[in-house]
């Protein structure tokens, strides 16, 4: 299915066939999906495309997009589920639970980052909100990112690139943290609490 026109409402999908795929090349808004069908639903967001979904949460959904996501509500990726971010997505709030989330465009976040998968940076994320990397799962940044609220590391983090935080920074006991030739963790906070395992990597 592509939508080309403008759309506003809700779309279900019925398929015994495996997985479906809906493309957006328009300027749409889908208040609710639903998917009975036995694979997964694949949502392709064109260079010209402008999805905005309302609060999503839902099982068998990929979502690559390629123009611009917005998702005005929390995002919560599920176990199995992919999203790759080539575009721009604009998202409220980010809950990675075991899913996987890469990210190769910009993508801003407004609230808050809950990563409990998953989790690849390979160009910019911009967070005005709090970031927590929960145990025993990985973060992976290559490029930038900015943390505006606090930082809590529970989990491990490969940064070969460049993190601002701005806010409280905490990376707690059984945490790993590892910062990779010319890359580098900025702290604004002068009194961060370091508990966990940080290991700097020079050439």
């Amino acid at each position: 299915v592509c939508l080309t026109a403008p759309f506003n409402g809700t779309i279900s999908f019925t398929s015994t066939k495996g997985a479906t795929k809906l493309i957006i090349c328009g300027n749409d808004t889908i208040n609710s999906l639903q998917s009975t069908s036995t694979g997964a639903l694949n949502i392709i967001i064109t260079q010209s495309g402008k999805l905005t979904l309302r609060t999503f949460s839902m099982s068998k959904v990929n979502i690559t997009n390629y123009g611009t996501l917005s998702v005005t509500g929390a995002l919560t990726i599920t176990k199995g589920l992919t999203i790759n971010n080539y575009g721009t997505a604009n998202i409220n709030s980010l809950i990675n639970n075991e899913g996987t989330f890469n990210n190769y465009g910009t993508c801003n976040i407004y609230k808050s980052i809950m990563n409990s998968g998953t989790m690849l940076n390979q160009n910019l994320i911009q967070l005005s909100g709090n970031f927590t990397n929960s145990s025993t799962y990985t973060f992976t940044n290559e490029c930038k990112m900015d943390v505006l609220g606090s930082f809590q590391q529970n989990g491990v983090i490969n940064n070969s690139g460049y993190i601002s935080i701005f806010g409280d920074a905490q990376l707690n006991a059984n945490s790993t943290t590892n910062i990779f030739p010319q890359s580098n963790i900025e702290i604004s906070n002068p009194s961060p609490s370091i508990k966990g395992d940080l290991a700097i990597y020079g050439n």
